[in-house]
């Protein structure tokens, strides 16, 4: 509700009050990270991540969103590298193929 409503850090708090009741929700790393990428605090979005992919292993979808988390932050290089290993766990995911296909021209076009 928090973050429909724009309301980021609010959003933030209580979310990161529900991980630390049920750190094996990984929902609520995902939503945090949404409301730190709002707030344009990247650095601990990556953290985050961080933290999921050792907690919960590296899915897909979980590379995918830390990719576009470094797209956000303009971190390039690093968003191509996410972009291959959620290719690399799902080749047949559209999203990141066309993300990976427009990187690759960013960086070696």
């Amino acid at each position: 509700m928090f973050l429909r409503e724009g309301m980021d850090q609010d959003a933030r708090e209580y979310l990161e009050m529900a991980r630390d009741l049920e750190p094996t929700d990984g929902r609520s790393y995902s939503l945090i990270v949404e409301a730190l990428k709002n707030l344009m605090l990247y650095e601990e979005a990556e953290a985050v991540y961080k933290v999921a992919l050792k907690r919960f292993g590296a899915h897909a979808r979980t590379l995918f969103n830390f990719c576009e988390l470094y797209i956000a932050w303009k971190k390039w290089d690093k968003a191509y590298d996410m972009g291959k290993q959620a290719l690399a766990e799902d080749p047949d995911l559209t999203e990141a193929q066309k993300i990976v296909k427009k990187l690759e021209k960013k960086l070696m076009g």
